[in-house]
């Protein structure tokens, strides 16, 4: 590594005694008009939507550049995931408190301010403030945004990923909506580290971290996870905060049916979702957090302390909602994507009518 790490040195040095190197500039302005009417409805229909070339291949290029020098000196950190309020633990994430953390191999993560100048990642950042929140207001005006927190995410491959999880609860933050930007150039489904996306009670539905490609959904009710990714994979992750509960309103076409008109509330389709999928969530949890291997430092007591945690939520919901309710919802969901589910999500109709 250092010898061609050395050959790649003088090469720069020699091009740049010959020739003045041009430096990148960040943009002056971000477009945002592929943030469409018909974007956000269907984020109001199903609960995300799914934005292809939104901001420009040599912006991306540049994102993904900052992220890298970022990693290479030093500035990310490894993600870890915090679970349960307690009375007892240290106050962070804002003055909330958590019993525990656990790490997550492979999986690495900064937030701003930065260490060393990031122009562009400053001018996404910025720009979404000043440009995209008055788009969303105009349009989403029952969340009142007024603000945006910024990660930045490099997956080092290698299996690593997400478990099932949603972002936020109210009790935690006002974090309203998660807007992801993918960094991928020629990603290949085989790849793997597609993002899964559960729009319960219907199927879940995967989407390829492709470069320039944007997903946004709400943070506090959809769940989601990452598939292992079996190269690098790099993300920025934008959180809209805003001042106001949302209106509920996904899956209007299922109000005419009496027997699901419970799940029709997002805060009950959460434990409904960890009801049905309890084994994917559990196998979710050991492939996030790494299962025995000598080359992952990984605490087996945190794991089987994570896995007990699943465990006896899933046998709380049970007894909570009862044995015939709970044969019910097993027997019967998640429904397929039918029609409507097709008319209101166009990334799913376009995947559809791909593979035809």
């Amino acid at each position: 590594v250092n010898f061609y790490f050395a050959i790649a040195t003088k090469m720069s040095v020699a091009v740049s005694s010959s020739t003045k190197q041009k430096e990148e500039k960040p943009p002056t302005s971000i477009s945002f008009q592929a943030f469409t009417d018909t974007c956000l409805a269907e984020l109001e229909s199903v609960g995300f939507t799914v934005i292809d070339d939104v901001f420009g291949q040599d912006f991306v290029n540049n994102l993904r550049t900052e992220i890298q020098s970022l990693h290479t000196t030093g500035e990310l950190r490894n993600n870890r995931t915090f679970y349960e309020p307690s009375k007892n633990s240290t106050p962070i994430n804002n003055g909330v408190s958590f019993s525990f953390s656990v790490a997550k191999p492979h999986i690495l993560e900064a937030e701003p301010p930065f260490s060393r100048p990031t122009k562009f990642l400053s001018s996404l950042h910025s720009f979404s403030t000043s440009h995209l929140l008055p788009i969303l207001n105009k349009k989403l005006t029952f969340l009142a945004l007024d603000s945006i927190d910024m990660k930045i995410q490099y997956n080092e491959g290698s299996g690593g990923c997400f478990p099932l999880h949603v972002d936020t609860s109210q009790q935690v933050s006002n974090r309203q909506l998660t807007m992801l930007l993918y960094l991928n150039e020629d990603w290949k489904i085989e790849d793997g580290g597609s993002f899964r996306l559960y729009p319960f009670p219907y199927q879940s539905v995967d989407v390829p971290p492709l470069a320039d490609r944007v997903i946004l959904f709400h943070s506090g009710e959809m769940v989601h996870r990452v598939l292992p990714a079996l190269k690098s994979r790099y993300c920025v992750t934008l959180w809209l905060r805003g001042t106001r509960l949302r209106e509920k309103v996904d899956f209007a076409w299922l109000r005419g049916i009496r027997e699901i008109q419970f799940l029709l509330n997002p805060m009950n389709r959460i434990p409904f979702t960890k009801l049905v999928y309890a084994d994917e969530w559990a196998n979710s949890i050991r492939e996030a957090f790494g299962e025995k291997n000598e080359n992952i430092k990984i605490n087996e007591t945190e794991i089987e302390l994570l896995l007990q945690r699943h465990s006896d939520e899933v046998k709380l919901i049970e007894k909570r909602i009862g044995g015939g309710l709970v044969d019910f919802v097993k027997q019967n969901l998640p429904l397929g994507h039918c029609n409507e589910f097709y008319s209101q999500c166009s990334f799913v109709k376009r995947t559809f009518n791909l593979h035809r």
